[in-house]
């Protein structure tokens, strides 16, 4: 295994590396990316996006204000609404591994996994949407570097040992277009062929 920068300058851009008929989104939050990943796809194209619209175990902050994420869902619904009204985004409100078992194996082109930053949580998404992904396809995800940390117990750790396991390089995204320079990298894996 190695870790290495890839050529890509921002995570948009999987959406062009992979030319996805079927991407998977898990954690799909307000749909910023969501959009911005269907928007630079162009024509063609379904993405699923995951996300129970629920706080998450380990989420503090939300649970300590008594949130319930619900804007946060109709922020996506109302974000995505074009896209969905076409058929080409579906909004599955659902945990990740409830949502990877409607899957079948090697279904989808790219699998971009933003959910919970637990390590358990990285980990069990990992396991449970590998097999989805085409052989070829990415399963990539966010905040593998988050500007002023030098590492995580949680997406980084799970990560590495995933690809450790099964002698994977890790790529990262540095995220340093002008437009999103400062943001946290994003990383891929690519399945073997």
């Amino acid at each position: 295994m190695t870790i290495r920068l890839s050529p890509l300058n921002h995570r948009w851009q999987l959406a062009d590396l992979t030319r996805y008929k079927v991407a998977v989104e898990v954690g799909t939050h307000r749909g910023v990316f969501a959009e911005e990943l269907s928007r630079v796809r162009g024509p063609g194209g379904l993405q699923y996006c995951v996300d129970p619209w629920v706080p998450y175990p380990g989420d503090r902050l939300l649970a300590d204000r008594g949130a319930d994420r619900t804007e946060d869902y109709r922020e996506a619904e109302r974000l995505l609404a074009t896209y969905a009204r076409v058929g080409r985004v579906v909004l599955l409100r659902q945990r990740s591994p409830d949502a990877a078992a409607m899957f079948k194996s090697g279904e989808a082109d790219l699998v971009y996994v933003d959910g919970s930053h637990e390590r358990y949580d990285v980990a069990e998404d990992l396991v449970g949407w590998w097999p989805i992904v085409r052989p070829g396809g990415l399963l990539a995800g966010h905040d593998f570097v988050t500007p002023g940390e030098t590492f995580n117990d949680g997406v980084q750790a799970a990560v590495l040992e995933f690809a450790s396991a099964r002698g994977l390089d890790v790529l990262l995204i540095p995220e340093n277009a002008p437009d999103t320079a400062g943001q946290p990298w994003s990383w891929y894996l690519e399945k073997p062929k």
